[in-house]
């Protein structure tokens, strides 16, 4: 507990002083493969997930009612006091809620297969029209009617980018924006179409938000997944090293934090 609240307080003092990112939260590997999203969706978060089996298909869902998706009155405030309106337009006049996405994998040499494919699914509207087959869709994974979806495929692996709250490089992949305007439910899936096994990062939400319960939600994760507490594959620990060096030591990490 002691750590903990340690690292609590460099991480006020690291957000105060630099650019923080994504609040992170490490999925068990023995958890359901369907989670619950946070709420707002527009709330930035990393899920460090894995591909467990060559069929894994990991799912994170959350809600929209009717309010959610016209109210224009509401508004969310960033890390650095920015406020920010919750309903958008987006480049083909579509007003509503953003939802953003993405993903990274861990940059050592064992993962260098992993291409993740995500679908977006929700309540059929312009920026989400009805499954034309274009792209296969894993057997787990059934649409209801009315649902309609939007892809984002990884066809070649990302650029290589250092995340320096983290100490641990990544391939870099690609990143969407959908707006969305209809209430329902809604379901964003991520699987590997080649069935490649491994750990990566889901990316969710755009806005950084740094309250109490996300301080204390980073301070439980960050060193964990700084010591690679959230690598499954001990040759990607080891290739990491090559690339990164070594994992710094908790009180390193502390003095790196409020320093900068």
């Amino acid at each position: 507990m002691k750590k903990v609240l340690m690292f609590a307080v460099a991480i006020v003092v690291g957000i105060t002083n630099s650019s923080f990112s994504h609040v992170p939260t490490v999925i068990p590997r023995d958890l359901p493969e369907v989670h619950t999203g946070v709420y707002p969706i527009e709330y930035s978060q990393a899920l460090y997930a894995s591909f467990e089996k060559s069929v894994d298909v990991d799912g994170y869902h959350f809600w929209l009612n009717e309010n959610d998706v016209t109210d224009t009155t509401q508004v969310m405030e960033d890390a650095s006091g920015e406020i920010h309106s919750l309903i958008v337009t987006d480049e083909n006049g579509v007003t509503g809620r953003r939802v953003h996405f993405g993903s990274i994998v861990p940059a050592c040499g064992v993962y260098e297969t992993i291409l993740p494919t995500i679908a977006f699914v929700g309540p059929v509207q312009k920026n989400l029209p009805e499954y034309d087959g274009s792209i296969p869709l894993p057997e787990n994974i059934d649409l209801e009617e009315g649902e309609g979806i939007s892809f984002l495929t990884n066809a070649t692996q990302g650029p290589l980018i250092y995340e320096v709250h983290t100490y641990k490089s990544y391939f870099d992949q690609l990143k969407k924006d959908v707006v969305v305007n209809k209430a329902g439910a809604y379901k964003i899936y991520i699987w590997d179409a080649n069935g490649n096994e491994g750990d990566y990062v889901l990316e969710l939400g755009h806005i950084e938000v740094f309250d109490t319960l996300q301080i204390l939600q980073s301070s439980f994760w960050l060193f964990h997944i700084v010591e690679d507490g959230e690598i499954s594959n001990d040759a990607c620990k080891d290739q990491l090293v090559e690339i990164d060096g070594l994992n710094p030591s908790f009180f390193e990490v502390i003095k790196e934090f409020t320093e900068h």
